[in-house]
């Protein structure tokens, strides 16, 4: 009997993350003066975006694994659990072939269970993702609760991404348990992110991210370039390595206060490159705010202005 099958697997970890990711529209800004759309890098981009829902939907995975271990062991019970479950829920045989699947996973893939049921797992894939998947299975990863990211297909043909987690079976009906957690959203934001960073880093305008204290945290090529300053020298210290002392104290206070205040600064610095040579930079500094409102990082992009192209930019500022 399926159900006896998924009692049987009461056990399994609940280790996956799972949820609709927010949007990034808040992390994604335009510089203006810089010339150049600005977002975080994609490392930095994740941290903001993703790893708190990482721990939340962990919780989440808790709260549904200490509800099957607390439930009596009718059917029930365990059909009202297994049926309402956020996670798909995917019950192989020992020969492969689907036996039972929930109604989380017949959303997930757009399929009725009729049209899982008595087909393969690898059914549901194209043959890239069949030929990976059929790697690990090779291997011997799937069955003993390591989690992969894999993609379906979805009956729509739409790319289905999911978290795949798989637990091997005891009893007379062994099999395998695979839970599948819906990671499409994540997984269109991570590439979304990592095609602007890669286009920041690409971008002639100098810019460089810093923590809410000034420490730079990241730069992008173009920065390397303009200072003089490789990454590795640059990360870790703070924008006070390109000070060329030529501005008033007041103007940093100026700064300080205008980004702290969640404003965006604006204006003509001139720094000091490594090498000691000055130069002029049409400078934008852009606080990053979190939803609780807290400044999480500050993003300044600038670009490199020559001595003669100077005037014209001075005269086309407002007074």
């Amino acid at each position: 009997m399926v159900l006896a099958v998924i009692v049987g697997a009461e056990a399994v970890a609940f280790v996956l993350v799972h949820g609709l990711l927010p949007s990034t529209g808040r992390l994604v800004f335009a510089v203006a003066g810089a010339g150049v759309a600005v977002a975080l890098a994609a490392p930095l981009l994740w941290w903001l975006t993703i790893r708190p829902l990482h721990r939340r939907a962990l919780a989440e995975r808790v709260r549904a694994e200490d509800a099957l271990r607390s439930a009596s062991r009718s059917d029930g019970q365990y059909r009202a659990i297994v049926e309402t479950a956020r996670e798909g829920i995917w019950v192989l045989g020992s020969d492969g072939v689907t036996t039972y699947v929930n109604r989380r996973l017949c959303e997930m893939l757009g399929h009725t269970a009729e049209e899982i049921v008595g087909h393969t797992l690898f059914d549901f894939m194209d043959e890239q993702a069949r030929a990976l998947a059929r790697l690990v299975h090779g291997s011997g990863g799937m069955g003993f609760a390591d989690t992969y990211d894999f993609r379906f297909r979805r009956r729509d043909g739409a790319d289905l991404w999911a978290v795949v987690s798989a637990t091997s079976l005891p009893g007379p009906e062994s099999g395998v348990l695979v839970m599948l957690t819906d990671i499409t959203e994540r997984k269109r934001v991570e590439d979304e992110n990592r095609r602007l960073a890669e286009a920041i880093d690409q971008a002639a305008d100098s810019v460089f991210i810093t923590d809410p204290d000034g420490i730079i945290v990241w730069a992008n090529a173009a920065f390397e370039r303009v200072t003089g300053y490789g990454r590795a020298d640059a990360i870790g210290k703070t924008p006070r390595i390109l000070k060329s002392d030529v501005h008033e104290q007041s103007f940093f206070e100026d700064l300080w206060r205008t980004i702290r205040s969640r404003r965006v600064f604006r204006g003509l610095m001139i720094n000091q490159r490594k090498s000691g040579e000055h130069y002029f930079l049409d400078q934008t500094i852009t606080p990053i705010v979190n939803e609780s409102g807290r400044i999480t990082h500050f993003v300044a992009a600038g670009r490199e202005i020559a001595a003669g192209d100077l005037a014209a930019l001075v005269s086309r500022r407002p007074a």
